[in-house]
């Protein structure tokens, strides 16, 4: 048996060490998709790209290859893309 005690979780946020400022995903780590037959491709990875990068040189040019992408995209991959992140799609009034 261990006779160090381990610290409880709100101990932890005490002590700061998970600060919910701090970036969990930065530029350095994605790709800027501005061809828009990248984001075509990849239209998840491209809006990943306009999020992380929006602030960037950039940001404008990557955030413009993002609509052709979403626009062309097959009504499956879309229907499931909705469902994955608790999406529903409501009947036009």
């Amino acid at each position: 048996m261990s006779t160090h005690a381990r610290p409880s979780p709100l101990a932890l946020l005490r002590r700061r060490t998970l600060d919910p400022r701090t970036p969990v995903l930065g530029r350095q780590a994605v790709s800027s998709v501005t061809d828009t037959d990248a984001a075509a491709r990849r239209p998840e990875f491209a809006v990943l790209s306009a999020l992380v990068h929006d602030a960037g040189e950039q940001g404008a040019a990557i955030a413009a290859a993002v609509p052709p992408a979403l626009r062309d995209l097959d009504e499956e991959r879309g229907r499931q893309g909705a469902q994955t992140h608790g999406i529903t799609r409501r009947s036009p009034s």
